[in-house]
């Protein structure tokens, strides 16, 4: 399964560095929103391996320097300021409040169907008084 994402995105970063010559930088942010950031997002890669996380952040460096049309050892915390893009760290301490906010949220939606649930077993199953 790493090894297909591997691939997939090292293609679509491909894509990215033929395209730099012909399209501009924005129309290369929309290739990068389409074609890299759907295979990051799509996991959350926050506790996993180091060999893993290593390989999808030099990816997603490497993506980033394309874009701005950067050389190879630019330091990229300007380019992410400028393109307005998370890094990588960040985009998984994202996902994982998300996800969390998330839980919480549907937890309490649970937690007030239970009482209501409740509350109504108590008044429909009251056997009705005998005059």
């Amino acid at each position: 399964m790493l090894i297909i994402l591997k691939t997939k995105i090292s293609k679509s970063v491909a894509i990215l560095y033929k395209a730099k010559d012909i399209l501009n930088i924005n129309s290369l942010q929309i290739l990068y929103h389409s074609f890299v950031f759907p295979y990051i997002t799509v996991e959350v890669w926050g506790k996993t391996y180091k060999t893993i996380i290593n390989w999808i952040f030099l990816l997603l460096t490497r993506a980033i320097r394309i874009i701005n049309g950067t050389d190879y050892r630019e330091p990229t915390n300007k380019l992410f300021i400028n393109s307005q893009a998370l890094k990588f760290s960040e985009l998984v301490d994202f996902k994982i409040r998300h996800i969390t906010i998330c839980y919480q949220t549907i937890q309490k939606l649970f937690q007030k169907r239970l009482w209501v649930w409740t509350e109504r077993e108590l008044h429909v199953h009251k056997k009705p008084k005998a005059e």
